[in-house]
């Protein structure tokens, strides 16, 4: 993953004939994936795991039944990955809820070994292949954006009806249902850049500049900053993707890291919401509360800076 070239691990434990699937490849299961991931993201959020999930054992599947091999990209991305999720399994020596500790840190191990299989198969696409993952993206992109833009123009119609929000307060705001989108959103606003380099591709310039530019407009109806930040956030992943693709991995590793250095001191910038009159009013209960656990988190780094209380603990620090 990243730089470096590719590692294929080769089980003798199979010897199924790969008659059983001659035509099924992984830009089918990387086609799907994406044709369903915007249409998930805006009616069943919590759908995208489970997909993620199916997605990843498709391709593992595909390549230990046609080819006895598991191919993964060897490279920093890789290895920070592996480390990282060494590193989170090793705290349950000393993590005060060890059960949480293994728990947690196998579901990260996993979802790091299922992301670095995805994107081995990503990089090993023909050219068959990539268009029929384009396919797939660009398909799903128009139909997931048509879903967002007509729940919109009903206050969420398809959403209440499934989640039986009507009646309920907890999602409205300014008398709408459409913040029960914001999940999906999110999501979305990463995925919209990609999808809008496919479609530039694939169409003529009216058609492409129209349906790109109809997808935008939409995020900005959005009632959350985090969805236009993600908006934000995926034009500069893709720009430097585009522009600087083999230092790329190092980028992400370096902000990651940067990231969780910074962490505990970021919560010592905001008012504490326990003591009166410090809160601020536009901040909403959910994020009061998530205040909360950070400046008691940060209490407890202090006291353990280097092996802290173990992984995935916090919960048991109250």
């Amino acid at each position: 993953m990243g730089f470096g070239g590719t590692w294929s691990f080769v089980p003798q434990v199979f010897s199924v004939n790969d008659k059983f699937i001659p035509k099924l490849h992984n830009g089918h299961i990387l086609g799907a994936t994406a044709a369903l991931f915007v249409p998930l993201a805006v009616l069943l959020a919590k759908g995208i795991a489970p997909l993620f999930v199916v997605s990843a054992l498709g391709v593992l599947l595909i390549g230990l039944i046609k080819k006895r091999t598991v191919t993964l990209w060897m490279g920093p991305v890789l290895l920070f990955l592996s480390v990282f999720a060494g590193g989170s399994l090793l705290t349950w020596f000393w993590s005060i809820t060890p059960g949480e500790t293994l728990k947690t840190g196998i579901h990260l191990a996993a979802t790091f070994f299922g992301a670095a299989v995805l994107y081995a198969a990503a990089g090993g696409l023909s050219k068959n292949e990539c268009k029929i993952f384009q396919n797939g993206m660009i398909l799903g992109g128009f139909i997931g954006f048509a879903l967002i833009a007509f729940e919109f123009a009903t206050n969420a119609w398809l959403s209440r009806f499934l989640y039986g929000l009507d009646g309920k307060l907890l999602f409205l705001i300014d008398e709408g249902y459409t913040a029960a989108l914001n999940p999906g959103l999110a999501a979305t606003a990463l995925y919209f850049w990609p999808w809008s380099l496919a479609v530039w591709k694939r169409f003529r310039p009216p058609v492409a500049v129209t349906g790109i530019s109809s997808a935008a407009l939409l995020f900005l109806l959005s009632q959350s900053e985090v969805v236009v930040l993600c908006l934000i956030a995926g034009s500069v992943a893709c720009a430097l993707a585009l522009v600087a693709s083999r230092i790329m991995p190092l980028l992400l590793a370096a902000v990651v890291a940067l990231g969780v250095l910074a962490a505990p001191a970021i919560p010592g910038l905001i008012p504490d919401p326990m003591v009166p009159g410090k809160s601020p009013p536009y901040l909403s209960p959910s994020a009061i509360h998530r205040i909360v656990i950070w400046k008691n988190a940060v209490k407890h780094i202090r006291e353990k800076p280097i092996f802290g209380s173990g992984f995935d603990t916090t919960r048991g620090l109250y």
